[in-house]
């Protein structure tokens, strides 16, 4: 739904979802994406800090929202964290990817999006970013 551009369903079902999961750490991160899309930054804070502790889902929608701001570097430092905490995620590793890329270090982009493309081959998520940043499904043939 938040791809759809239709964050009020978005949030209402996931809201509803917390009820009955509070523990369930992936649900507030995308709650709070879903209530600043919204331009509700206080709700988003306050969804995102519940979400809080050894969590990487903290750091990582704290990333999505800077790189919608287009702070790039800072995007990035958040989403090397939630990546540190778990390492194996395709979705972090893509997500790092971009905000390299977009930061300007397609080098480190490169290189990360091929962990991302090795954790998760056919991941959605990483064929729409070789999609969107064509340059990085070419980094073999690209030289760092």
């Amino acid at each position: 739904m938040l791809r759809e551009g239709r964050a009020n369903e978005a949030l209402a079902v996931l809201e509803a979802t917390l009820a009955r999961f509070p523990h369930f750490p992936p649900l507030y991160a995308n709650a709070a994406l879903a209530a600043r899309r919204l331009g509700d930054e206080s709700r988003a804070e306050a969804l995102a800090e519940k979400g809080r502790g050894t969590d990487p889902f903290l750091p990582f929608v704290r990333g999505t929202f800077l790189l919608e701001e287009g702070k790039y570097a800072a995007a990035e430092a958040q989403m090397q964290r939630a990546r540190k905490l778990r390492p194996e995620s395709v979705t972090f590793a893509a997500w790092l990817a971009q905000a390299q890329w977009l930061g300007g270090r397609p080098g480190e982009a490169r290189a990360t999006f091929e962990e991302a493309r090795r954790l998760g081959p056919n991941n959605p998520l990483v064929t729409e970013l070789a999609r969107s940043h064509p340059g990085l499904a070419h980094s073999k043939a690209i030289s760092r």
